[in-house]
């Protein structure tokens, strides 16, 4: 009895690893990018326009709280 419930954690182990080796995955270059790495400069141009957006947000935010507020903008 005791050695029955001893392998029944080693037999649902055995059970997940076996549906894992069904997973396919492979590995060729150019394909790091999701959405494909042919449309380099699209991609520059979206990254760079969300840098810009992510960094110059706070700083037009705080230009705007500044001229509601009637400081010097």
């Amino acid at each position: 009895m005791f050695v029955t419930r001893a392998a029944r954690p080693t037999l649902a182990a055995a059970r997940s690893a076996r549906a894992v080796r069904f997973a396919h995955f492979e590995n060729v270059t150019d394909q790091t990018i999701p959405g494909g790495s042919k449309k380099t400069t699209g991609f520059a141009l979206r990254m760079i326009v969300f840098g810009l957006v992510g960094a110059g947000l706070p700083f037009a935010a705080a230009k705007f709280q500044m001229a509601k507020a009637g400081g010097e903008p």
